[in-house]
């Protein structure tokens, strides 16, 4: 006799089978998909020459900001840089000047929601990105964030740079450079002094 509510034997290996059939048609048709998927970002990215700009959420546009008002120059006595990814570099020209020339992050829309900022307060000059709004999802394939401080020739001052991944280069090969003072962490990145440094 048969109890309600239980399976037979014969009827319990038919489900099993019927399962098993259920689940090869399942990895057969995952494996297919997986396949299909892989052949167009191949096509795709090939077409693209692998440049996977396509995928950055943002573009790197360069930015430009000089300070030539001469008591604010004088004001400056140490820089403090943060940053989170950038390539970060100091060096002297013969201007009369201070010529910060980095990048806005803008997105896809040419929204910009992380832009160059620098202020002067207390003797020392700032300069960051500044989050104007937070993106969905921020990631970044498109351009080369880098930073290049340009000071007037022989200006001494305190340099500080701190970020979280990125190569620092201070000075020039064949140049003198004088600081008050130099700090530099970075956790993912090389530091490079050229010249002499006093």
């Amino acid at each position: 006799k048969l109890r309600v509510g239980y399976l037979t034997k014969w009827q319990e290996e038919v489900k099993k089978m019927k399962n098993n059939g259920l689940v090869k048609i399942l990895l057969i048709a995952g494996l297919i998909f997986v396949i299909l998927g892989g052949s167009i970002f191949t096509v795709a990215m090939t077409i693209n020459k692998w440049d996977f700009s396509v995928f950055s959420s943002y573009v790197v546009e360069n930015k430009v900001i000089e300070i030539t008002d001469k008591e604010e120059i004088d004001k400056v006595k140490a820089i403090d840089v943060k940053l989170s990814t950038a390539d970060v570099k100091y060096l002297y020209h013969n201007e009369d000047k201070i010529t910060i020339e980095g990048y806005n992050l803008t997105s896809r829309k040419g929204k910009v929601f992380k832009k160059l900022t620098t202020k002067v307060e207390n003797g020392t000059l700032y300069i960051g990105l500044e989050k104007e709004y937070t993106a969905f999802l921020e990631m970044g394939w498109s351009g080369k964030e880098e930073l290049i401080i340009k000071m007037p020739k022989d200006m001494v001052v305190g340099l500080k740079v701190k970020l979280s991944t990125g190569d620092v280069f201070i000075g020039e090969a064949g140049k003198s450079y004088a600081f008050s003072s130099i700090s530099v962490t970075t956790s993912t990145g090389d530091v490079s002094l050229v010249g002499a440094i006093n």
